[in-house]
């Protein structure tokens, strides 16, 4: 096995992680910390959906209908950086930000962050 090759740990390990990291970025830490959490996530998303992607996709689903829309929102970000959204999946994605833009959690900064999602933040890879 060469340096650079990942070693693949449980679906739960990931799971773990990146759980614990959206529990922090809700927690709204401090930049610093909520940047360090957010590499943390991602990192872990990105071995889920290299070594478990069907079972990270039906998590994704999962959280998308959270009833905490700040987790909700997340989820439906990391789902269209991900995978293919068909026409259903980007209403859920339209309907989630909505939600999300006429919380008190949506900052003007975020709003413009999400424009045009989901249509054009389709798959980042």
């Amino acid at each position: 096995m060469s340096a650079k090759q990942t070693k693949r740990k449980s679906f739960d390990h990931y799971l773990a992680i990146y759980t614990e990291g959206l529990k922090a970025i809700i927690k709204q830490e401090t930049d610093d910390e909520n940047t360090n959490v957010q590499i943390k996530v991602n990192e872990a998303l990105n071995r889920m959906v290299m070594f478990y992607p069907e079972q990270t996709k039906s998590l994704l689903v999962e959280l998308m209908n959270s009833s905490d829309i700040r987790i909700a929102i997340i989820a439906a970000v990391n789902f269209a950086r991900t995978f293919d959204m068909d026409a259903e999946m980007k209403n859920k994605a339209r309907i989630i930000k909505k939600a999300f833009c006429n919380s008190k959690y949506c900052t003007p900064i975020m709003q413009v962050g999400l424009a045009g999602f989901p249509d054009i933040h389709n798959k980042y890879r």
